[in-house]
């Protein structure tokens, strides 16, 4: 297995390019969802472009640490590329899976200032923090909201909502004012139809039910560890904050 990690949907072909250039076709692997089908859709251009055919192997979320991480460990040679989770970085680096790509960017003229910087520290670099590259970051893991305006527009529903909260049903401020909109809309029914409050990502495999639940503990103020001590977690990541943005939004799934 080429021991290469990239995570950046664009960069991944030049990267793929420079270091394959005589290669016929490369195999990358991935998880499968809809980034990867939108990566399988760019790879099309690259192809064209260079005549390297692309193949994937796209392993289900509930699968795929496990998929990948034995592909690592036991040096298969089923990959020439993997977009690795960002928890891999440490084991990818140490164990010699991930090549380190300072030199690459420094030659190609990649700057890690075009980056988001949070993205940069958590999913490139090892160890956290320094100047060492082993990643690009291919997204920075944001939950978009999106609500019925139609519904909020209603006068009827705008004056129950501020008779029952005392305050204009709109796009809400804080979470607790999520928490009024969505527990006042659930089991509604409009249009002849019950509707539900809201629809939270979440999943019973994987990071759906992580990726939801940690926004939520980002706004009470959780650090995953002590910043003056790197991988010191306790009382920071189960602070009381912590807690109770968990119980808050349990409330809401």
């Amino acid at each position: 297995m080429r021991k290469i990690l990239s995570v950046f949907l664009v960069p991944v072909f030049a990267l793929l390019f420079s270091l394959n250039a005589k290669s016929e076709s490369l195999t990358l692997g991935w998880a499968a969802w809809d980034p990867a089908n939108a990566l399988q859709e760019l790879s099309k251009e690259f192809t064209a472009e260079t005549g390297v055919e692309m193949n994937f192997e796209f392993v289900p979320w509930p699968n795929f640490a496990e998929r990948m991480l034995n592909e690592l460990n036991n040096q298969g040679k089923t990959f020439d590329l993997l977009i690795g989770d960002s928890q891999w970085i440490g084991q990818g680096a140490e164990y010699g899976h991930y090549v380190k790509l300072n030199d690459f960017f420094d030659a190609n003229g990649i700057s890690m200032d075009d980056f988001n910087p949070a993205t940069v520290y958590a999913y490139s670099t090892w160890p956290k923090g320094s100047p060492n590259y082993y990643a690009l970051p291919a997204m920075g893991d944001a939950l978009a909201w999106a609500y019925r305006k139609d519904w909020f527009d209603r006068p009827e529903l705008q004056a129950e909502f501020k008779s029952k909260h005392g305050y204009d049903l709109g796009v809400p401020k804080t979470w607790d004012e999520l928490y009024d909109m969505c527990t006042f809309f659930q089991g509604r029914e409009i249009d002849g139809q019950v509707r539900y409050g809201a629809a939270i990502n979440t999943e019973r495999g994987s990071e759906g039910i992580t990726m939801g639940v940690t926004a939520a503990m980002y706004a009470w103020g959780m650090q995953y560890e002590n910043p003056d001590n790197p991988y010191e977690m306790d009382g920071y990541f189960n602070s009381d904050a912590s807690v109770e943005a968990v119980e808050f939004y349990r409330k809401n799934v």
